[in-house]
């Protein structure tokens, strides 16, 4: 009578499994390390991403710092002991060529809105020009805040005028955005000799 407690045999993991198992470890030991490489200062963060359109996840610092604030209060001459509330609340940053861009949202300005450099009137653009047929400007609030043209009617028709601001490198209005000086060296990049707080000077746009 056969015994029933024979022993089965042994199975072993297979190649694709172990393979397998290799990739998950080592999918997870890139993550881990990428996890480790955050930043809680801008000026650092910018140094090691170089450009980015907005903070991303590893920046894990403040929406806003007091240094960012603050060399957008020298931007704009606001002379106060205090940084005003309005430039920590209302105002974002971004990185470009390693450096920190910052913008204050004001009276809504289009910050994080790329230049619009369409020449063809919008259908609030074309309506507006039937109700003024000859005017020498149209408000922003109709021509739109992000527009690169003086709009104008003739006829009552629109008529894209002159371009009064240039996009930046990223396609952003450059004259809402202020390079701010770094505090003090970021690691592993050597301090910039950053010209004085203005708006960007024209460049062209890039993919």
């Amino acid at each position: 009578m056969p015994s029933m407690n024979r022993r089965q045999p042994r199975t072993t993991p297979s190649a694709w499994g172990t393979g397998l198992l290799l990739a998950l470890l080592i999918s997870v030991s890139a993550d881990a390390e990428t996890w480790r490489d955050t930043f809680d200062d801008p000026f650092a963060y910018c140094a090691a991403l170089d450009t980015v359109d907005a903070p991303g996840r590893r920046y894990v610092g403040p929406p806003m710092t007091p240094a960012i604030a603050r060399g957008l209060q020298q931007a704009f001459a606001i002379e106060a002991d205090q940084i005003p509330e309005s430039l920590l609340l209302n105002s974002v940053w971004r990185c470009m060529d390693g450096q920190v861009y910052a913008c204050n949202r004001g009276a809504n300005l289009p910050c994080e809105t790329r230049a619009d450099l369409d020449r063809e009137p919008t259908p609030a653009l074309t309506a507006y020009c039937v109700e003024h047929p000859q005017t020498d400007s149209v408000p922003m609030a109709v021509s739109g805040r992000a527009t690169v043209y003086a709009w104008h009617c003739e006829d009552g028709v629109a008529v894209a005028g002159e371009q009064f601001v240039e996009p930046d490198a990223r396609g952003y209005l450059q004259s809402l955005w202020f390079r701010i000086p770094s505090p003090g060296p970021a690691p592993g990049r050597d301090a910039p000799g950053l010209p004085t707080l203005s708006p960007q000077p024209p460049t062209s746009v890039t993919p």
